[in-house]
């Protein structure tokens, strides 16, 4: 445990540090990130990285914690805002995620060792599996706003849907991080989803 009891210290350390791991995995990836270049991008000790961290795979762990509850938080505030269009909400998060995408690809590089990492490593498949769930659940409530308000056709499989617009908008997203210069994620990743918003 952390030696200061001050928790909003505790807090902006552990953030600190959080950080400074996302920059050096992206980099480097997880294998080969050693915790003392993770404590030099922080600008701590090695020795404070450990009082927050019991090892890489704890950091790790915690880091996709924290990814997978950012990634969805948006997109629930979304569901919320009943009284805006579903095709509006929807392009919004279109638009929302490839601006920050673009600004910043790095933690789409760890998200990927993520998606690597699940393949021999159980906890982190589950969690993805959980996350995956949980955004397609949220992809398909919104969808069946859309039947409800008129916007999306009667009859439509919502729960297809859904896991369609997901396999799309990462399907995109890997397009764009593997080739960049062939694929304008702000303006793709928002079209794609319109087309297909139109297909229902």
């Amino acid at each position: 445990m952390p030696r200061t009891a001050d928790p909003d210290l505790q807090k902006e350390r552990r953030e600190q540090i959080l950080a400074a791991a996302q920059v050096v995995f992206a980099e480097h990836g997880f294998a080969d990130a050693p915790m003392v270049t993770i404590a030099k991008q922080a600008g701590v000790s090695k020795g404070t990285v450990y009082l927050y961290f019991a090892s890489k795979d704890d950091l790790i762990a915690a880091l996709l914690d924290d990814f997978l509850a950012e990634s969805l938080t948006y997109l629930h505030m979304l569901v919320e805002q009943k009284e805006v269009r579903v095709r509006d909400r929807l392009t919004a998060y279109a638009e929302a995620v490839s601006t920050q995408m673009a600004a910043d690809s790095s933690m789409l590089s760890i998200a990927y060792e993520f998606y690597a990492l699940a393949a021999r490593n159980p906890a982190v498949r589950m969690a993805l599996q959980t996350y995956f769930s949980a955004y397609g659940q949220a992809l398909e409530t919104l969808l069946l706003q859309g039947v409800d308000s008129g916007e999306v056709a009667a009859g439509t499989d919502v729960a297809a849907a859904a896991v369609m617009l997901v396999a799309l908008l990462e399907g995109v997203t890997l397009l764009w991080f593997t080739d960049p210069d062939a694929v304008d994620i702000t303006a793709m990743l928002p079209a794609a989803l319109r087309q297909f918003l139109n297909s229902l």
